[in-house]
């Protein structure tokens, strides 16, 4: 039997389905972010994550990445805490090889990344560029959670 509209066939056990509309994000950068140099986009505290439940989606969104001469890349990294950071766990993340000039998107489902600790108490979830290398490099970025 064929997968419903609006899935997609992920193997013959299992159908994905997207249904647009149903979540709403919440972002977790102050928008744009843009950053010269690795470090947590703003604001550093992060988002609180410990009364959110249920399904959610990851988001980075890569909307730009540069450096003066030469090549650029960056590791941007979705983690969270139940510390204020000072024992962050990396929950998702994605190389990126510039330059970028239109945004690139990158979403990860609640079955994609189950480590996220939604729900826990103290629990912050942030974006946080681990690596941004280049001659002079900017990279603008934007996080979210969709429920």
């Amino acid at each position: 039997m064929p997968p419903a509209a609006g899935c997609l066939q992920r193997s013959r056990a299992k159908a994905r389905c997207y249904t647009p509309g149903k979540m709403t994000p919440t972002s977790l950068t102050t928008d744009p972010q843009v950053l010269t140099a690795a470090g947590p986009a703003a604001p550093a505290t992060g988002l609180n994550i410990s009364a959110l439940t249920g399904d959610y989606t990851l988001e980075i969104t890569v909307q730009a990445l540069s450096a003066a001469s030469g090549d650029s890349a960056a590791r941007v990294v979705l983690e969270d805490t139940v510390n204020a950071f000072t024992a962050a766990i990396p929950v998702v993340e994605v190389a990126v090889q510039g330059p970028i000039t239109m945004p690139r998107t990158y979403l990860f489902r609640s079955d994609e990344a189950p480590d996220l600790r939604i729900g826990t108490a103290n629990a912050s979830l942030r974006l946080n560029v681990y690596e941004l290398d280049g001659t002079s490099p900017s990279i603008t970025v934007h996080g979210a959670i969709w429920q």
